[in-house]
């Protein structure tokens, strides 16, 4: 569920995994990815800046991440999103709609349907994502600030490619081995941190944090619905002030509960699939073990009596 969940939102994806590949700020905002592994110098901007690394390994901190677990006041349960090729952009744009209401935090900012080669300069300072509909098209090459950088394996088709952070000033040269039918977007800066401050100021107070419990606070201005930005599991049993309560996936991917007006306390814990059939199966046979290790002693001191 959670990789098909991945593949609505623009992930690169092969027969039975999903890659890093198709990330945009949005889906590391929500999957709570602070700090991203690059392999090139990325532009800095107001939401991802340089943080440590050199050699080919450089590491960048994103400025507006959500914690482990936000809330909405909206339903979120409704969302579906599109299967259709290069439908990831639209997916996000509507899914953070259906979180906080805010619209198109990408724009469309230009499209080139037949071209092996275009030129794109932004209107206005931002993040740039593009997407190849084209099934043909394999490999992409993209000269920004000056550097060149070639996207292989995409007749998948629909992998979103971070063209990075441009000005007005600034040309982008895209070329392919085919035509692209390709859709260049914007990150509204301004829409996207709104929509963070919305579902940042309802978050998750977190108290303690192990491998396999969270515990926390959570203030609700009424009922809502608190999302963490885990994959749904069975494994997991929240409790809300002391109280188990029903889990949920969202997009059958992220784990959910609702939450009651009000300020409260919330714990969850992780119990791998099996354990507990496992555990009791495992006294069973320790206890199997015993019984024939007494009967046999028994046996033993009867035949020495004997």
């Amino acid at each position: 569920a959670m990789e098909k969940f991945l593949g609505k939102l623009g992930f690169e994806h092969s027969f039975n995994a999903y890659k890093y590949n198709g990330a945009t700020l949005v889906t590391e905002s929500l999957f709570s990815v602070k700090y991203a592994i690059s392999n090139r110098i990325l532009t800095e901007s107001p939401l991802r800046t340089y943080y440590t690394g050199d050699d080919g390994e450089f590491i960048y901190k994103n400025t507006y991440t959500l914690p482990i677990g936000y809330m909405t006041y909206n339903d979120p349960y409704g969302w579906e999103g599109s299967e259709a090729i290069g439908s990831g952009i639209d997916n996000q744009n509507s899914l953070i709609k259906n979180l906080t209401g805010i619209s198109n935090v990408f724009t469309l900012t230009y499209e080139n349907s037949t071209d092996t080669g275009f030129e794109v300069k932004p209107v206005k300072a931002g993040h740039l994502y593009m997407i190849t509909k084209n099934t043909a098209c394999d490999t992409v090459t993209v000269t920004i600030h000056g550097s060149e950088y070639t996207y292989k394996d995409l007749k998948k088709g629909g992998t979103i490619i971070d063209l990075g952070y441009a000005t007005p000033d600034d040309v982008i040269v895209v070329s392919a081995d085919t035509s692209m039918n390709a859709s260049v977007y914007t990150l509204e800066t301004s829409r996207f941190t709104e929509a963070f401050n919305i579902l940042n100021n309802n978050s998750l107070n977190v108290s303690e944090f192990t491998n396999n419990k969270i515990k926390g606070t959570v203030n609700a201005d009424k009922d809502a619905t608190l999302i963490c930005s885990i994959p749904y599991d069975k494994g997991w049993t929240v409790k809300i002030d002391g109280k188990k309560v029903k889990t949920k996936a969202l997009g059958k991917a992220f784990l959910t509960v609702k939450v009651p007006e009000g300020k409260h306390k919330v714990s969850l814990t992780y119990v791998s699939s099996g354990f507990k059939e496992g555990a009791i199966l495992s006294v069973a046979g320790f206890v199997i073990i015993i019984l024939i290790m007494l009967f046999s002693q028994r046996k033993k001191k009867a035949a020495v009596k004997e």
